[in-house]
Formats: C-alpha cells, sequence, structure tokens
C-alpha cells in the first residue's frame, strides 16, 4: 500500500480502535514505588467535555500561537519542558489533569501523562483525538 495512502488509514484506524476501547482504562505501576495509577483514555470530545465540566485541568500540548487561537474550555498551554520540570501543574496530585495536542499523530499529550504519573498524579486522563477531534477537523489534513 503506498504510504500516501497508509498516512490516511492510520489515523481513521487508530480513531476506530480508541472507539472501540470506549474510554479503557491503562493499569499498570507507571508511577513508580509499587503503587498503581491509572490512566484514562478519552475517546470523545463528548469525554473530554464531561471530564473538564466535573474539574479536570485541561492542558494544551500545542505550541502558544495554535492554543491562542483556540483551545478547549479552560484549557491551560503548556510545555513537555514545563511539565517536567512542574511548572503549570497543581500542588494536589489528587486534581484530575488532562492532556491533548493537536490530533491522533501528537504523541505530545500522551509524553505528558505519562510525566504526570511519574511525577505522583493519580487521576491522569489522555485525549488523543486531541483539538481536531474536539473542533471537527479531520484527523490529518
Amino acid at each position: 500500500m503506498p504510504r500516501s495512502k497508509m498516512r490516511k488509514l492510520l489515523p481513521i484506524l487508530l480513531m476506530f480502535l480508541l472507539a472501540a476501547c470506549g474510554g479503557t482504562r491503562r493499569e499498570g505501576d507507571f508511577g513508580g514505588g509499587g503503587k498503581i495509577t491509572k490512566v484514562q483514555v478519552l475517546a470523545r470530545a463528548l469525554d473530554a467535555q464531561r471530564e473538564i465540566n466535573d474539574g479536570a485541568i485541561a492542558y494544551d500540548l500545542r505550541d502558544y500561537g495554535d492554543w491562542a487561537q483556540g483551545h478547549l474550555p479552560g484549557a491551560r498551554s503548556a510545555t513537555l519542558e514545563d511539565l517536567k520540570l512542574g511548572r503549570g501543574l497543581p500542588d494536589d496530585k489528587d486534581a484530575p489533569v488532562m492532556f491533548y495536542g493537536d490530533g491522533a499523530l501528537d504523541q505530545s499529550a500522551e509524553d505528558a501523562a505519562e510525566i504526570a504519573v511519574a511525577a505522583g498524579y493519580r487521576k491522569v486522563l489522555y485525549f488523543p483525538g486531541g483539538w481536531r477531534a474536539w473542533s471537527g477537523q479531520p484527523a490529518v489534513d
């Protein structure tokens, strides 16, 4: 199959897979110290909206210019470097934190979720559809 077709099919297949999982939780020894931390994958924009309504702090991992043009309600602009240094994350490790990037092919939100888990946050949410799913844009241009 030509590479261009694969690039177009991959995000579609990923979204089908995520929809089939329907917000499954990935569990394991993510934070070290024998503690089990859950990362919840949010398959739909509706799930992300529900979590924001319930108090989750959303972090937009796209560059600041993209964030300034539009973002999820109340989302904070952040970089992976900020998060690695603990900048912008709440002091309360029980606070729900949600990470998203541009879309299904943007790895930054998953990386951010792993950083939060390693920092000891206990309710970490990952919205792989990101801004594209939220705003109704195609997964890939």
